[in-house]
């Protein structure tokens, strides 16, 4: 009966554990966001950027439809900018939660349009696209009067957001069915740059994760002391991919309920890294991509697949494998993998945007 428990209470605990650093990270990481705004060094001014709150890019919209503004000092060369999408899967977060990158990046010289869009699962797919690419019409439509240069636009995000501002960048390139899709692309813009971090590139068939064989450990002896035997549990993988498994499962039914019944055509824009991998090459060539995800991260083998299918294209993809980071963990500003992911972001839009 003891062992049982014990048992019992490793699992739990290792479940605990890994539900608190994967499943709610993002919305602890973005809860301290939003009261991270607040302090002293966090404020715009203190880095030379001015930011225009709350703007409205659909007429008379709820603030899941408002946006950011994040406006350097000193922009870059023929006002470089960017629109960003915030993570979340698809369902949690805000621009108010996930301003860091948007301060980062405007302190470089870009102007940063940090958008809202409609939350899953009230809003399946394609609502959140839609939203983006209605934020991205409103910006094109007033650049001459706000400075912003249409051949030096970036496309990036985090998580959720980097599979939105993929498939964004997609339907620049291709041209594509969906009334949304050909309104971006009369745009007839090609964005410069891609910039996509931990993308959650495959939403549909969520199982596949289940597919990956387990790491093994060893187990600790029978005779082991009860200490010995929980410790040996709680490094055991199997219990945390268990949970990571379910929270994956969780998003993609959000956001594809089984309900919408669509086609492979229609869900191509849900999983921007299978359009890619068909191999079908694109009207517009696409932009340079700058891909970053840790080793630690369960969504790793997105970016690995986006690698490859960029290369395949004969695109240029840059993606960074960071040591032993888990999800989310850029915005870790003082850790030195984060110093070292913004560095290679910094370097990138230097050769490919600021340059």
């Amino acid at each position: 009966m003891a062992t049982q428990r014990t048992r019992s209470a490793g699992a739990w605990l290792s479940r605990a554990f890994t539900r608190a650093s994967f499943a709610s990270a993002r919305g602890a990481l973005g809860t301290a966001g939003a009261l991270g705004r607040f302090l002293p060094r966090a404020r715009p001014a203190r880095h030379g950027v001015r930011v225009d709150r709350d703007v409205r890019y659909v007429l008379g919209a709820s603030r899941e439809q408002w946006l950011d503004l994040y406006w350097p000092k000193r922009p870059g060369p023929a006002r470089a900018w960017m629109l960003y999408v915030h993570g979340g899967g698809f369902r949690m977060l805000s621009k108010d939660s996930d301003w860091i990158p948007s301060l980062v990046f405007a302190r470089r010289g870009l102007a940063v349009a940090n958008v809202n869009y409609r939350l899953a699962p009230a809003h399946p797919f394609p609502a959140a696209l839609e939203d983006c690419a209605r934020a991205l019409c409103w910006l094109v439509a007033r650049a001459p009067a706000l400075g912003l240069s249409l051949n030096r636009l970036v496309l990036a995000g985090e998580s959720a957001g980097a599979n939105l501002a993929a498939s964004l960048a997609l339907a620049c390139c291709y041209r594509r069915p969906e009334p949304w899709a050909q309104e971006v692309w009369e745009l007839g813009l090609r964005p410069r740059a891609l910039m996509l971090y931990y993308g959650f590139l495959q939403v549909s068939r969520p199982e596949r994760f289940r597919e990956r064989e387990p790491h093994a450990r060893a187990a600790a002896p029978p005779d082991a002391p009860a200490w010995a035997r929980l410790a040996a549990r709680l490094r055991c993988p199997r219990p945390a991919k268990a949970v990571v498994q379910s929270h994956i499962e969780q998003i993609s039914a959000g956001y594809l309920p089984a309900d919408l019944d669509l086609t492979p055509s229609m869900l191509e824009l849900a999983d921007p890294v299978v359009l890619l991998e068909q191999g079908t090459r694109p009207e517009r060539s696409l932009p340079a991509c700058f891909a970053a995800v840790g080793t630690k991260d369960p969504l790793l083998s997105d970016t690995r697949r986006l690698s490859r299918a960029y290369e395949r294209l004969g695109a240029l993809c840059e993606a960074r494998f960071y040591a032993d980071q888990i999800h989310g963990f850029n915005v870790l500003l003082w850790t030195d993998a984060a110093k070292q992911c913004w560095k290679d972001s910094y370097a990138f839009l230097g050769r490919h945007v600021l340059g």
